[in-house]
């Protein structure tokens, strides 16, 4: 008995977890600001996806610095000749 309600807390909270994610898309191939994919980092929570406009395929993403994630989430690109990124020498 004791394992069967162990195993239900622990499905409840992660269909609790999964209610709440969002889907986030970016619009802008821009490095900062409305509708990129630097903010649409800094604004997921735990189970975001992270999906990319169709009118951005083909069209490089160009990121000045690495990107910081600290959530665990999804990114889906569009295919891989579709949806990349580029990031500028940083010099390291």
């Amino acid at each position: 008995m004791l394992r069967l309600l162990i195993f239900s807390c622990v499905c409840f909270s992660v269909s609790v977890a999964n209610i709440f994610a969002t889907t986030i898309l970016v619009e802008s191939d821009l490095n900062d600001g409305p509708g990129t994919l630097r903010e649409a980092i800094s604004t997921a929570q735990d189970s975001d996806t992270i999906i990319f406009a169709e009118a951005l395929n083909g069209v490089d993403l160009l990121l000045d610095s690495e990107l910081q994630i600290s959530v665990n989430l999804t990114i889906k690109g569009n295919g891989t000749t579709l949806t990349t990124l580029e990031i500028e020498d940083v010099g390291r």
